[in-house]
């Protein structure tokens, strides 16, 4: 990889620049790169509506445009301190699992003027036929009937009535860092934007 984000590493949909874990700390540079066209780049949007005081978050350090053979948008932000949680590793797991729940609910108080729609904000029916896809792919590997049974539930409950809020659309484990049994930071807002409150409790199960 040349140009501006040379020597980063991917993780899932970015690119990420993360220095090795002796040398990390609060300031630490992760690079980000935009992937896909139609996707905007929720790290550049986050800034307003991160809550201040539930778990560190990646704060804006550059961006730019498209260049040396890059076509999208790139960042760097700050990495938060703290580890990705890894089940049987945490004393008092329970801790842990408040602490989503207060995250999601001071980003949901934060002010929505303004805000684009979350990358999980469509209606569940445009998802369907991809769904159905997806079981008929897997059958024989999981009950494909109890499934199909709980996806049609899904698709009959009604539709939600009432403003969108902030979510962050993608929060699970690989996106927060933990001190102890603690959530110390929240990464990854690529899919940050506006939704139905559904959307940011991705975490509960």
């Amino acid at each position: 990889m040349g140009g501006p984000l040379r020597g980063a590493r991917r993780h899932r949909g970015h690119l990420q620049r993360r220095p090795p874990a002796r040398d990390r700390h609060v300031g630490a540079p992760a690079a980000h790169r935009r992937r896909r066209p139609g996707r905007r780049q929720g790290a550049h949007l986050a800034a307003p509506a991160r809550p201040a005081a539930a778990g560190a978050v990646p704060l804006p350090l550059g961006r730019g445009e498209a260049a040396e053979g890059y076509p999208r948008p790139w960042s760097v932000h700050s990495w938060p301190e703290g580890e990705r949680p890894a089940v049987g590793h945490l004393a008092r797991p329970e801790l842990l699992a408040a602490d989503p729940a207060a995250f999601t609910a001071a980003l949901h108080r934060v002010g929505t003027a303004g805000g684009p729609p979350a990358f999980r904000s469509e209606p569940l029916a445009s998802r369907d036929a991809r769904t159905r896809a997806a079981l008929a792919h897997l059958a024989g590997e999981v009950d494909t009937r109890a499934a199909t049974t709980a996806w049609e539930a899904a698709l009959r409950a009604p539709d939600h009535r009432g403003p969108a809020v902030w979510i962050h659309a993608d929060l699970q484990p690989g996106n927060l860092l933990v001190t102890g049994d603690r959530l110390a930071g929240v990464i990854d807002f690529g899919c940050l934007g506006l939704a139905d409150h559904a959307g940011g409790c991705e975490a509960a199960p």
